[in-house]
């Protein structure tokens, strides 16, 4: 650090410099700024504008980015609604063919529950998708909920395929009888 004495020094000296250079004072005035704090103002002042530019930017592009986010989620429900319709025709079958089956009780069960947690699992990226904000910090951790959401749903809609793929091939097996 710079002592008191040191300082009254240099000033001395820098009046005469300007006493005899013919410096104006502001220039003078200017030599004593402090220099680390007008660059700690001047990072902070950036920091806050690139998160507004960041919020302006990710406002503008939100309609956007919802739309394709309900789109990335339209598929997985394309896929429930075709396996329902196989489980709805397969069902029909077993019924109009009245096919034996020991546990069709319990793969009808099994089927009704697989679709409950996919519907569970929609509703959740349904939920996700409209939570959607662009705040500074929420923007990513909004997009990181909903790719989890998502990563659920596709696991529900697995299992959900496995129940239907067992239903079908307990009714090949059932009709052969």
């Amino acid at each position: 650090m710079i002592n008191s004495k040191r300082i009254m020094t240099l000033m001395l000296v820098s009046m005469a410099v300007v006493a005899i250079l013919g410096m104006p004072r502001a220039v003078l005035a200017h030599a004593g700024h402090d220099h680390a704090a007008e660059a700690k103002t001047e990072a902070a002042a950036q920091k806050t504008t690139r998160q507004e530019n960041f919020k302006k930017v990710c406002e503008a592009r939100r309609q956007g980015l919802k739309q394709r986010l309900e789109t990335i989620a339209r598929h997985p429900r394309r896929d429930a609604k075709t396996l329902q319709t196989i489980t709805d025709r397969v069902d029909a079958f077993v019924v109009a063919k009245k096919v034996p089956l020991a546990d069709y009780e319990a793969l009808k069960t099994s089927l009704t529950l697989q679709q409950q947690k996919v519907q569970e699992t929609q509703a959740a990226t349904d939920a996700a998708i409209a939570a959607f904000s662009c705040e500074t910090g929420s923007a990513k951790d909004s997009l990181a909920a909903i790719k989890i959401a998502l990563q659920h749903e596709i696991t529900a809609l697995k299992s959900y395929k496995t129940s239907v793929k067992d239903f079908i091939a307990a009714a090949k097996e059932g009709s052969r009888s």
